[in-house]
C-alpha cells in the first residue's frame, strides 16, 4: 500500500492456492518474508517479485503459522500446521535458483 498514493495498492503477491494464514517479514531482510497457506506450503517472497523465491513443502496438513528464528549462526523459519508438527526450515540448505 502506498501512503502518498492514498494508500493505494501497488503489488500482489499471489501463488498459494488455499487461505493464506499469516506472513512475517524477515527480521534480517526487511525485503523478504514468509507466508504460510493452508496448501500446505510456506512460501517466502521479495518485495518487487511476483513470484516467490522459495516454496517449502512438506507439511501434511495446512500451515498455520510461520516465523524466522534471527540466530546469528544457523538461520531457520519455524512453521506449525494442522498436522500437530512443528518444522524447522534450515536457510542455508535452500537452493540457490528461486522458483520460477
Amino acid at each position: 500500500w502506498d501512503w502518498d498514493r492514498g494508500f493505494e495498492c501497488t503489488q500482489f503477491f499471489e501463488g498459494h492456492s488455499h487461505y493464506v494464514m499469516q506472513v512475517k517479514f524477515n527480521p534480517k531482510d526487511t525485503n523478504t518474508f514468509a507466508s504460510a497457506s493452508l496448501d500446505r506450503s510456506i512460501k517466502v517472497w521479495g518485495l518487487g517479485s511476483a513470484v516467490p523465491h522459495y516454496t517449502l513443502e512438506g507439511h501434511e496438513r495446512g500451515v498455520n503459522c510461520v516465523d524466522y528464528y534471527p540466530s546469528g549462526d544457523k538461520p531457520c523459519i519455524l512453521s506449525g500446521a494442522d498436522d500437530c508438527i512443528v518444522k524447522i526450515w534450515d536457510i542455508r540448505c535452500w537452493p540457490t535458483v528461486p522458483n520460477t
